[in-house]
């Protein structure tokens, strides 16, 4: 099975981890990349990405040839072994499940929250019906315009880096830059500005009526864009709106990775969680 043939087969399958998304193995590992230095193994049943430090298998179904497939990794580099569904013979003691947090999106057409961000109509009239907000969707289609998200990006980490609370060694400096670089996957992706003035982007990968949310980056602290309580919530529920109109029916927000993390996902729209398995061996 060749890329081309992956990709096509992934896009004709549910799936609905963040993780095993084509485009979180695009935009976060780097499975392109990968390829041309032979560091990639796959077919319909799994994809097996190997780096400098470690081997991580992706499984999507079980198939007979795991245990064999398992064995035949380096052993000299650990061994990180992740699923949407438990692996008994890799035991027990070596599993951990990690959530994700997931949104129906027949949901938001059934949801009238007024102290919430659920409300279908209130996002619609916070974009559509209030030009003195200036809110607005862009695609992002030229150079201009990409250079210009980069250099938001890198000023999003800039700030982010600053507070005492980020976790410096997990926070990811580059993983949501290298979502704005071409992926030869379906993708929705959006500038968005406040009265001409670039405020962030945001940026989902699309599979069979399952959109995953890659990156979502703005400049809220700037108090020139502070026009809204839970404007960036506003905008997540306004962009999922927007998927559903063209046939989504599901989107991962990705990893709960923290409670204040967890927080703002579940606040943006009524929410499930969804859990992959991962050892590490």
């Amino acid at each position: 099975m060749d890329l081309i043939a992956f990709v096509k087969y992934r896009l004709a399958n549910k799936n609905f981890i963040h993780d095993f998304s084509l485009g979180a193995l695009f935009g976060y590992h780097k499975l392109d990349k990968l390829l041309l230095k032979d560091g990639v193994v796959f077919n319909e049943s799994y994809v097996l990405l190997k780096t400098n430090k470690l081997n991580n298998l992706i499984v999507y179904d079980l198939f007979d040839e795991l245990k064999q497939t398992i064995k035949n990794t380096d052993l000299n580099k650990k061994l990180k072994v992740s699923a949407s569904f438990p692996i008994p013979l890799l035991g027990e003691s070596k599993k951990r499940k990690q959530e994700e947090i997931f949104y129906q999106l027949q949901n938001i057409n059934k949801s009238h929250g007024k102290k919430k961000y659920h409300s279908y109509l209130k996002p619609i009239r916070i974009f559509e019906q209030r030009p003195d907000l200036g809110l607005e969707i862009r695609s992002v289609s030229d150079i201009a315009g990409q250079a210009g998200l980069i250099e938001l990006h890198n000023e999003w980490v800039k700030y982010k880096l600053s507070l005492p609370k980020t976790h410096r060694i997990s926070f990811p400096t580059a993983r949501y830059r290298n979502t704005l670089e071409e992926m030869p996957i379906p993708v929705y992706k959006k500038a968005i500005y406040i009265k001409d003035k670039l405020y962030g982007f945001i940026v989902f990968s699309l599979e069979n009526q399952v959109a995953f949310e890659l990156a979502f980056c703005t400049l809220f602290w700037k108090p020139e864009f502070k026009i809204l309580n839970g404007l960036n919530q506003y905008i997540f529920s306004y962009c999922c709106i927007q998927l559903q109109k063209h046939g989504i029916k599901f989107v991962n927000s990705g990893f709960a990775l923290n409670k204040n993390l967890k927080i703002f996902k579940t606040t943006s729209q009524e929410a499930n969680s969804i859990f992959r398995h991962q050892y590490e061996l």
